[in-house]
């Protein structure tokens, strides 16, 4: 299975497609396989949980969502689950004892495998410290398709 970061479903809503790799066209994408997908979200904004809880249950039926307002449950969580979450979608500014990008370094740390993807209203994390971690930024707002 290819790590979906980038899903895109076609205009009949019939196929979902997946790419580790933000494309530069969607030739690029290849068809996602429909393996189980684990996705850790943490969010504290309930608007932006729910919009992606919807759009990921339509486009990939089988997923294990587990969303978190809070960093200090997003890190427990991850510490017993990390090595089978598929892709983390972490909000910068959370309440809790770490903010997101923390939550990415433990994350790595954990060397837990999954993509990360950071997403703030506010000032993105420096080129090299996304680079460090290997996550992929999205500026809010952002457009649903563009961080599943």
């Amino acid at each position: 299975m290819r790590i979906p970061v980038w899903l895109l479903l076609d205009h009949s809503c019939n196929t979902v497609y997946s790419t580790g790799v933000k494309p530069q066209d969607y030739s690029e994408f290849a068809k996602y396989d429909g393996d189980a997908m684990h996705v850790l979200h943490l969010e504290d904004e309930s608007p932006l949980r729910e919009i992606l809880k919807v759009a990921l249950l339509a486009a990939v039926p089988s997923v294990t969502l587990q969303q978190f307002i809070n960093s200090d449950d997003a890190v427990k969580y991850i510490e017993e689950h990390g090595k089978d979450i598929d892709l983390y979608i972490l909000d910068i500014r959370v309440p809790g004892s770490m903010d997101g990008l923390q939550v990415a370094h433990k994350i790595r740390e954990l060397e837990a495998p999954g993509v990360i993807a950071m997403t703030s209203a506010y000032r993105a994390p420096e080129k090299d410290t996304l680079e460090k971690l290997k996550a992929e930024w999205f500026a809010k707002p952002w457009h649903i398709m563009e961080v599943m």
